[in-house]
């Protein structure tokens, strides 16, 4: 049995059990309103946290699972794919200074391919691995340069082709963010 205080829907009329609609309020200051089956969130509901956060959603055995939102007490907001408590799938992601995420997760993380969009007009596109930009990609600065190609651990890594506004162009071997190898410098 979940330790706190339980309401639940009129309709259910077995007693000792939570099943059915109804409220959890948590001695931390949690609060649940939503379904349960046998004892264990269930189904829809929403969880707002003893800090703040606020999630509403799809649930499974006790943890979010399938489309959901999350409000963060930092204005920050995810809305999309939940597995197991966790951001797993397809979802989007923004933040109070108009920064914004949009691609695929995994266990929480940024997973697979995605685009993010920085309040500075600097964006990425590409792949990610475990939240690191990871893979191939296509960065984008504010000021109209832009380097495409590969990346390890957020940097720019293996072979690409790095453009300037002035028409410069650098295409070749990188590692760790520095020209590196071979390469073609065009001006």
């Amino acid at each position: 049995m979940v330790s706190g205080i339980y309401s639940r829907d009129v309709r259910n009329k077995e007693e000792g059990t939570q099943d059915g609609k109804g409220i959890m309020i948590w001695p931390d200051g949690s609060y649940y309103e939503g379904y349960w089956k046998d004892n264990i969130m269930n189904y829809h509901g929403r969880l707002t946290h003893g800090n703040g956060d606020m999630y509403e959603g799809g649930w499974l055995d006790g943890k979010e699972n399938g489309y959901g939102v999350l409000y963060r007490v930092d204005g920050s907001i995810y809305k999309g794919d939940w597995q197991n408590g966790k951001h797993s799938g397809k979802g989007e992601e923004s933040w109070p200074d108009g920064s914004f995420y949009e691609g695929q997760y995994k266990d929480g993380m940024k997973h697979g391919y995605g685009k993010i969009s920085w309040a500075d007009n600097s964006q990425y596109v590409g792949e990610y691995y475990r939240d690191i930009i990871q893979g191939k990609g296509t960065y984008s600065w504010g000021d109209g340069r832009k380097y495409n190609g590969e990346w390890r651990d957020s940097k720019m890594s293996g072979y690409g082709v790095f453009e300037w506004v002035d028409g410069r162009r650098y295409s070749g071997e990188y590692l760790c963010d520095k020209k590196h190898g071979k390469g073609v410098y065009q001006w």
